[in-house]
Formats: C-alpha cells, sequence, structure tokens
C-alpha cells in the first residue's frame, strides 16, 4: 500500500488495480475506506474506494463482452507503479490488458494538490484493429447520513440518496457537486474526454456509501455496447478532477 499526501489531503492506492482504497481530508473519510462487508446469504462484497472500470461498464448478458467480468479485468490485475513525486503528492501506474482479445496500454496518474485530486487516464490501442471498449471510474462516497446530488447547470433536479438507488445513467459533462451529509462536499468537474460523458448513481447502501461514477460512451443497452472505437495506435486521454470542502 502506498501513502500520497499533502498538508490537507492523504490517499492510499493499492496496486491491484491502481485503486484507491481511501481518501481523507482533515481526518475525515470523504471515500467509504474499502474493505469486505457481507452482502446477501454472507457473500463477501469489496466496496469503497475508488477503481477503474474498463474495457467495459457494468456487466454484459451476452455478445463479446459477455465473457469479461463485471466492470472489467482491471480491477482485479497488478499494475506497476511507475512515478512517485518527491512529496508523494503525483503517482503513477501502467498497465498492460491483454485480455479477451484486447491489447489496450493503460497508464493512470493521481495529482493531490491542496483540497483537490487530479486523476488522468490514457489508453493505447495497440492492435492492428480498431477496438470497442468502455471506461468508467467508480468511486464510493462516505455518506454516513445520505447524500445530496446536484447537477450544475443541467436542469436535473437534485437527487437525494439514503437508501439502496439506481444504476441510474444521466447525460452530464458540466461540474456536479456531492453533499455528503456529515462528511462535507465534493465538486467533481470532469475535463478532457467527458465532453459528452455521463453519470452514472448507484449503491445498495449495504453500509453508507453512495456511487457517483463519471463515464464515457456509454449507450443506453447494456448487452449491446459500442462503446468507444479506439483505433489501431491512436490514444485516449481523459481528465478529471475532485475538490474537497
Amino acid at each position: 500500500m502506498l501513502y500520497s499526501y499533502n498538508e490537507i489531503l492523504s490517499i492510499e492506492t493499492l496496486a491491484m488495480g491502481a485503486r484507491i482504497t481511501n481518501l481523507e481530508k482533515d481526518g475525515k473519510d470523504f471515500f467509504f475506506p474499502q474493505q469486505v462487508i457481507k452482502g446477501e446469504g454472507g457473500k463477501d462484497l469489496v466496496r469503497g474506494g475508488m477503481h477503474l472500470c474498463s474495457p467495459i461498464f457494468g456487466k454484459k448478458k451476452n455478445g463479446r463482452f459477455a465473457t469479461i467480468p463485471q466492470h472489467g479485468g482491471l480491477r482485479d490485475v497488478y499494475w506497476q507503479l511507475v512515478d512517485v513525486a518527491e512529496r508523494l503528492t503525483d503517482v503513477e501506474y501502467i498497465c498492460e490488458f491483454r485480455q479477451f482479445g484486447y491489447q489496450l496500454d493503460y497508464k493512470v496518474s493521481y495529482l493531490l494538490d491542496k483540497n483537490s485530486l487530479g486523476i488522468t487516464v490514457s489508453v493505447e490501442n495497440r492492435l492492428a484493429t480498431p477496438v470497442p471498449f468502455e471506461f468508467a471510474w467508480h468511486p464510493y462516497f462516505s455518506a454516513p447520513e445520505g447524500a445530496e446530488i446536484i447537477f450544475l447547470g443541467q436542469g436535473i433536479e437534485p437527487i437525494y440518496v439514503d437508501r439502496p438507488y439506481g444504476s441510474e445513467i444521466f447525460e452530464a459533462s458540466s461540474e456536479i457537486e456531492i453533499n455528503l451529509f456529515g462528511v462535507g462536499k465534493v465538486r467533481m468537474c470532469p475535463f478532457q474526454g467527458f465532453e459528452d460523458g455521463q453519470i452514472c448513481i448507484w449503491t445498495d447502501w449495504k453500509s453508507g456509501y453512495v456511487c457517483v461514477e463519471p463515464l464515457l460512451s456509454h449507450p443506453d443497452d447494456f448487452n449491446t455496447p459500442e462503446g468507444i472505437l479506439l483505433e489501431p495506435g491512436s490514444f485516449l486521454v481523459a481528465r478529471l478532477a475532485m475538490y474537497f470542502d
């Protein structure tokens, strides 16, 4: 486990999945710390932190994506730690994904700057043919007393979550404010690559968390995705930031 920090924020990351397992500000867990909780029938469920969902988002029931695990395979493979800045505020992981007919190279970096977390992902297609894929972040925000999710400038009514919700996908590419009652506020700002993105809101409410997930090119039909078509040798770069108050 790698600890990255500045005077205000700290995160914990793991090479398994290049996951953030926790994010803390002023002694408060803004991310629900990653842990195993019990589901129905005593099933172990991994919940918390934040991980990358790719080359698919969700679970596909048929078609070429049907054999890929829930949310893709990247969260279940070890990534290589590339670089850590001197003050441990910038950390970078890479992963060569060679499964299910894909040859994609991923690079993820996390940058702490005062009260914000910057996230950058690049994906390169190493095949000689175009590759369709999907891409999303899956953060679990701590919401012990519930949460209010506000789509700024989108004309969407605020969403209040204090029980199981979703998953529901919204067309949204501007800033989103997440009021975590009893914890604080998060402002999620999609940047490069998210101009036509969406937001998925979900929680099974097995504990006090809500997931507000920025994603790219997720179609309405979960079972016949086209996703993003990445040409041979080309890159996709996506950036977003989260500000914590």
